[in-house]
């Protein structure tokens, strides 16, 4: 009886355990149209190119990746500090060409 209930409480939490492995990395060239922002995400780094209004603003350097059920924090250690310091993305999977970082549009570029 015991194994009966320890099976149904595992298949129970099947939907659960597959919605926490996350979503992919949204690995690749994105950037708003017109191309104002502009996201390089691939395995050996990443860099965001944006603008305050003003200032042109680069955050470069390795990156990482933590994936949540609709899309998952980019995690990029900016070179452009004294020290590396960690700048995070909140990225947003609209579909496969699409994502949206910090609420902005981003389109897939090739």
């Amino acid at each position: 009886m015991l194994r009966i209930i320890a099976i149904g409480v595992f298949f129970s939490l099947l939907p659960l355990l597959a919605g926490a492995q996350g979503s992919q990395a949204p690995m690749g060239f994105w950037a708003t149209q017109p191309p104002n922002e502009q996201l390089y995400v691939s395995p050996g780094g990443c860099k965001f190119v944006g603008t305050d209004g003003v200032t042109k603003i680069v955050i470069e350097g390795k990156c990482s990746w933590n994936p949540s059920s609709a899309g998952g924090i980019l995690t990029i250690m900016n070179i452009h500090n004294y020290r590396p310091a960690p700048i995070y993305y909140n990225i947003i999977w609209v579909n496969s060409q699409q994502i949206k970082v910090e609420g902005d549009l981003f389109f897939k570029r090739n």
